[in-house]
């Protein structure tokens, strides 16, 4: 893309969003940044949100109507008028609703999708397909979707309506911009600024000074090969802005090059925090409930007769086609994370601990557990702890079944059938 373009990033201020307008700026391009006005970064960290260099537009990211009126003002200096960029990158708000409004209206149209998207929770073809319960294919953009026939064109089919959400929002996408438009998968983005930072549920451990963590047999693998950094996501973005001529008209999956299992994970959080004798407690899958908000991506089979589906995704069509290779290492984006937690503990309150990461840090009740198995090996006494709040599956759980992390109490034909408690369902 030429110096002097011009790009439009709604949203922008999360995770990844600080890396993209820096990255543009980098590259010459006049940038407007479209937001709610809730969130903005300190000086130190973004200061070209407050010195001018960016044009900040305040306004609702889920309403075209407020949108367009805004952007037409913007561009005409007040005026009433028309606008174009030649890049839209939509991070956030109602893009189902929203991105009609540039058709016509940019040479490019970039957004965020979901790896959600790919048909591999549990189904029969998977479980065939797996060794010793992990799925050994590496899932790519190819690979079929949780639609009627596989194809991104077809009807979702997913009993989560988020889900289906996600698989409409990227049809929107494609039929209004075919050959126009890059979609980009992401699993969970972590790093600083991120508001459902999972890695909490270690960091604050640490903080607190507890003598280890109890997680269970799963973090001896490698969930998280759908997690990415939020500057190696925006490297993503970037390069698809950078190669229009291969981008468009495609979907990447955006991960990680490399991936490093919860025992590594919490062994590097605890090191960068100065705790390089913090322990690792692993119990029984049924016993170590304290770990199941660090279990992201485990399925209702993992729950009922331990069998550990686990998926790995791969980013080789971004490597091939647009150059990608991480910015960031595994270990220093960890330790980045880490410390940030640290230095503003204040970001992760109680309230979205428990109700989004579900995680009532209850000590009292992890000392009792680890005592009953650890010096009677007493199965019985573990089970019978009485937990106030039960630690849950957390914001990233998505499995087949009734997912535990959830307050549904009909059964898997209702939930199949859309009939979904959607009140308990501010997680999703």
């Amino acid at each position: 893309m030429a110096p002097n373009s011009t790009s439009l990033i709604i949203g922008g201020t999360g995770v990844s969003g600080s890396f993209i307008v820096r990255g543009l700026l980098e590259r010459g391009h006049r940038v407007t940044l479209y937001h709610s006005g809730r969130t903005t970064h300190p000086v130190d960290e973004a200061p070209w949100y407050h010195d001018g260099r960016v044009q900040v537009l305040h306004g609702s990211p889920d309403d075209p109507a407020i949108m367009k009126g805004i952007l037409c003002k913007a561009s005409n200096d007040g005026c009433t008028g028309d606008f174009f960029y030649n890049t839209v990158i939509m991070m956030y708000g109602n893009t189902r609703k929203c991105a009609p409004i540039f058709v016509g209206r940019c040479d490019h149209f970039l957004m965020g999708g979901g790896m959600v998207a790919y048909d591999m929770y549990g189904t029969a073809k998977h479980r065939d397909q797996a060794v010793d319960g992990v799925l050994m294919q590496p899932l790519n953009e190819e690979t079929p979707l949780m639609t009627c026939d596989g194809t991104i064109e077809s009807t979702p089919t997913s009993f989560n309506p988020k889900l289906n959400r996600i698989l409409e929002t990227e049809q929107v996408v494609r039929k209004l911009f075919p050959h126009n438009s890059t979609i980009i998968r992401f699993g969970a983005i972590f790093g600083p600024n991120n508001i459902f930072p999972r890695l909490w549920s270690i960091v604050k451990r640490v903080l607190d000074g507890r003598d280890g963590i109890i997680v269970s047999p799963m973090a001896n693998f490698a969930w998280d090969s759908s997690l990415c950094y939020g500057e190696n996501a925006a490297e993503y973005y970037l390069l698809a802005v950078d190669k229009p001529e291969v981008s468009k008209g495609q979907i990447f999956n955006a991960v990680s090059d490399t991936c490093i299992n919860l025992k590594q994970q919490i062994r590097v959080i605890a090191t960068a925090l100065g705790r390089p004798d913090f322990q690792i407690f692993e119990l029984p899958l049924p016993l170590a409930v304290p770990a199941r908000p660090l279990n992201p991506g485990i399925t209702n089979d993992a729950v009922g007769d331990g069998g550990f589906p686990a998926y790995f995704f791969t980013n080789d069509k971004a490597k091939r086609l647009l150059g990608y290779k991480d910015k960031v290492g595994l270990v220093d984006a960890y330790t980045r994370t880490a410390r940030w937690l640290a230095a503003e503990q204040n970001h992760v309150p109680m309230s979205v601990a428990v109700k989004v990461l579900h995680d009532p840090f209850d000590y009292a009740n992890e000392d009792l557990l680890l005592h009953a198995w650890y010096k009677h090996r007493d199965w019985h006494a573990c089970l019978a702890i009485n937990w106030p709040i039960t630690p849950g599956w957390g914001h990233f759980h998505y499995g087949p079944g009734v997912n535990p992390g959830d307050a549904f109490h009909g059964n898997l034909q209702e939930k199949y059938a859309g009939k979904y408690d959607r009140d308990m369902k501010s997680r999703l």
